[in-house]
């Protein structure tokens, strides 16, 4: 939406769209004078809007300044999901979304959203994000539910941490599955699907001992 006003890029914000596609989105984002660098449709393709240096998108507040915004395409709540054979196929109950119950990204989207995350929080970016997620709580659970401004700092956010919203929290624990517990995919998305339930924050290191959480 204009040209960036910080001398460095330092966070990644992931983002829920409440929409079923990419066009969806798109038109979504210019009805509301809004914008994001990156959108993730449901099969794991990836559509670039922005560029992630010169560009500062309207998607964060502000944390607009110095972040890369990605949308990640998902209906969110099952009353927006398609009506024939939907590429979400699974949801659960969750404290942090209010019209329960939540849509989980597809396996697809997720890994796709993870390997951005890791390109981007690598000197092969270029950028000036670390590879540290936020989220974790004193070293030992994943929030899922809006933060502290003093908890805040350089690296990979999930929305709902600074904003009124509720989107971004599950992606970013299956992005710390991959990345720092590095486990597969499948393994990842079925434990982050077995974790996240009834949970405003999601114990990690009792399970993953000996795991050094990013930071």
């Amino acid at each position: 939406n204009q040209a960036r006003t910080a001398k460095e890029v330092t966070e990644v914000v992931i983002h829920e769209t409440v929409t079923q596609s990419w066009q969806a989105t798109v038109d979504v984002l210019q009805q509301r004078g809004l914008g994001v660098h990156l959108i993730v449709g449901y099969d794991g393709t990836v559509y670039q809007h922005a560029d992630l240096f010169n560009d500062e998108t309207w998607h964060a507040s502000e944390h607009n300044p110095m972040s890369v915004g990605i949308e990640t395409v998902n209906p969110f709540e099952t009353q927006f999901l398609p009506h024939l054979n939907p590429p979400w196929k699974n949801t659960m109950d969750v404290p942090w979304a209010s019209n329960k119950p939540y849509v989980v990204p597809t396996p697809e989207q997720s890994e796709a959203v993870t390997q951005v995350i890791d390109w981007l929080t690598s000197p092969a970016s270029g950028l000036s994000i670390p590879k540290t997620f936020v989220g974790m709580q004193g070293g030992s659970s994943m929030a899922m539910n809006r933060m502290a401004a003093s908890d805040q700092g350089p690296g990979v956010y999930a929305h709902k941490y600074f904003a009124d919203h509720q989107d971004g929290g599950w992606l970013v624990l299956y992005a710390w599955l991959r990345l720092v517990a590095q486990l597969d995919p499948a393994t990842a998305y079925s434990e982050a699907l077995r974790r996240a339930p009834g949970l405003d924050e999601v114990p990690l290191l009792d399970y993953f001992a000996g795991v050094t959480p990013g930071a």
